[in-house]
């Protein structure tokens, strides 16, 4: 089980909590933006997180992982991984989210 201070302390390491200021696609402003992908492009911290993610679900009898195409994939298939089962993404077709499997 990951502690939250172990979580961001590899946010850290890979570069991914940047301070500044920042506009937000909601209209808010915020003094801290947190970029996913610097972090999903190292396969040890994507393999760690997603693997505290499944422990947490562990007994829940899941047999899907589902993630959306961008960024989501790799986590679906890193968490599926780690629960030994299925993992698919979503992708957009024609306004519509269509499942795709892996």
């Amino acid at each position: 089980m990951m502690t939250e201070a172990e979580v961001k302390e590899m946010f850290v390491a890979a570069g991914a909590i940047i301070e500044g200021h920042f506009l937000l696609t909601s209209g808010l402003h915020s003094p801290m933006y947190v970029e996913k992908f610097n972090v999903l492009q190292h396969p040890e911290y994507t393999e760690k997180l997603c693997r505290a993610l499944a422990d947490k679900f562990r007994d829940a009898k899941i047999e899907t992982v589902v993630g959306p195409m961008t960024g989501g994939i790799l986590l679906a298939h890193e968490t599926g991984k780690a629960l030994g089962t299925r993992a698919i993404f979503t992708e957009r077709e024609n306004g519509h989210m269509m499942s795709r499997t892996l």
